[in-house]
């Protein structure tokens, strides 16, 4: 069967394949569209951020389906982080009593692939308040209602934990991008 047969004989099936490849190529388009005054005014850097949100919770949401489950509460803390060890671990300055103690923490459902990058970011960032969501010796550190284990690797500086011991992150960062794509925050 030939492009002619395949038109004439399946119209509805060829209107869908038609439809379904210009949708493609202008969503496409519009992806690769240069942040600028244009993209922000027309509404297409809005459209790419929630596209964006929408690929990642899926992403997320997927993974925290095939992972085991846990109904751990998070001990959640504030304090600020001090910087990063050679075995990946955070340090971080959290109130105990009425004196500032360092605590180390491993980064959950994350591997730094990029140290050097990681204690360069975690210098921008000493002075900042941090919400720590601890779980054992595991951590999602989040500033400015951002996970910063999501931030690394949207920056290059870790890779997802391919087999992480439970969702509970992966359920956290899914439920950050659909935040996101729902219109609660712009990323």
């Amino acid at each position: 069967m030939d492009f002619e047969d395949f038109k004439y004989e399946s119209p509805n099936l060829y209107r869908l394949a038609v439809g379904g490849g210009i949708t493609a190529v202008v969503i496409f388009a519009l992806a690769l569209f240069p942040d600028g005054e244009f993209a922000r005014a027309s509404g297409i850097r809005h459209m790419q951020i929630k596209t964006g949100a929408l690929k990642s919770a899926l992403y997320w949401e997927t993974r925290a389906m095939f992972h085991p489950s846990d109904v751990s509460v998070p001990e959640v803390g504030f304090g600020f982080l001090q910087g990063i060890e050679y075995d990946a671990r955070v340090v971080a300055s959290v109130p105990v009593d009425s004196a500032y103690v360092m605590k180390r923490y491993q980064l959950a459902d994350i591997k730094v692939t990029n140290l050097v990058g990681t204690a360069n970011m975690l210098a921008a960032l000493r002075t900042t308040d941090a919400t720590l969501n601890v779980y054992g010796d595991r951590v999602v550190v989040w500033i400015d209602e951002k996970p910063l284990n999501v931030t690394m690797i949207e920056s290059g500086l870790a890779v997802p934990d391919p087999n992480p011991p439970t969702n509970i992150v992966d359920k956290a960062f899914a439920a950050y991008y659909w935040r996101i794509f729902n219109g609660a925050s712009n990323g």
